[in-house]
């Protein structure tokens, strides 16, 4: 029984505290990720070291956003019913920086697509339709973090319902989008591009499997957790239950930029082993397929590294 009459706390408090140690394994996996990275001598440039370096800094401003909030409700404000029914600044905080998170990663494999389809006509709409989805879920929770500010009572949640709804269903719509059209590209490719011999066609099948099935994975996670989210504001928006939740969603998404980063690896050796020239290329009639390597502008490839 809430020792505060009419509170319940298990919503308000408990889901929150549970959500800050979700989000604390989490971090505690993305820093291992981090490491790993780091330390395997990849040769990216300012273009993803910069983000990585962001997204880490950035989850790390939301993390102290998450425990500043708990410890106001549980410490310092504790047993003050009008407090507890309001939601202070560690709030506005959070949406801001966990939405930066999302934008991150979801930038970052944006340019997989963008590199994917180097080739097609598809190449500029598609990625102008991804990359205004992407900033329309950041104006979404930008717009949710301000309007909270502004209407901190979780009795006024309802005036800040639009920009999370918005938040939440683009952040979900954008992952399945992207995964949707780098699996759709993939299939293609695996299906049109016969190799020379079937070693190498079988090489280059199990190689597309292997993206594709952890292009869905690393997909799904976050849409299917921004979804969750979503469904249970939406039915009862006075809880803080969606909220501790959506504390997992900046990790979750900076720890699949780190894995589609740190796989690249593990893909390249694939690919390369058995492959027909050095560099990790794998030909197919005047197709050559790259991985983690520069081709000269006259040869047209593929880069299906995603």
């Amino acid at each position: 029984m809430s020792p505060i009459p009419g509170l319940n706390l298990d919503k308000l408090i408990g889901s929150l505290l549970i959500g800050t140690w979700a989000s604390s394994m989490l971090s505690a996996l993305e820093m291992v990720l981090a490491y790993q990275y780091f330390s395997s001598g990849a040769t990216d440039g300012l273009a993803i070291r910069g983000p990585i370096f962001l997204a880490l800094v950035n989850d790390a401003a939301t993390m102290v956003s998450e425990f500043a909030l708990v410890y106001l409700y549980t410490i310092t404000h504790w047993g003050d019913p009008l407090y507890l029914a309001v939601e202070p600044w560690p709030v506005p905080m959070y949406l801001i920086t966990a939405g930066l998170s999302t934008t991150i990663t979801q930038a970052y494999l944006i340019t997989r697509v963008n590199r994917l389809f180097k080739a097609s006509v598809l190449r500029i709409p598609l990625v102008m339709l991804l990359g205004a989805m992407c900033m329309f879920c950041f104006g979404g929770t930008l717009a949710a973090g301000i309007r909270t500010s502004m209407y901190p009572s979780i009795l006024e949640r309802n005036k800040t319902l639009i920009p999370v709804t918005i938040s939440l269903a683009a952040a979900a719509a954008t992952d399945v989008a992207i995964a949707f059209t780098l699996v759709v590209k993939l299939l293609t490719l695996q299906k049109s591009h016969l190799m020379m011999g079937a070693g190498h066609e079988s090489r280059l099948t199990g190689f597309i499997r292997r993206i594709i099935l952890r292009t869905i994975e690393t997909g799904s996670i976050p849409a299917g957790i921004a979804a969750i989210c979503l469904g249970l504001y939406l039915y009862d928006n006075q809880s803080n239950v969606a909220v501790g939740i959506a504390f997992t969603l900046g990790r979750v998404y900076t720890c699949t930029f780190l894995v589609s980063l740190i796989s690249r690896s593990s893909d390249s050796a694939f690919a390369s082993s058995g492959a027909d020239n050095s560099g990790g290329l794998v030909r197919s009639g005047n197709q050559v397929f790259v991985i983690g390597n520069d081709v000269d502008d006259k040869v047209h490839y593929e880069d299906v590294s995603v």
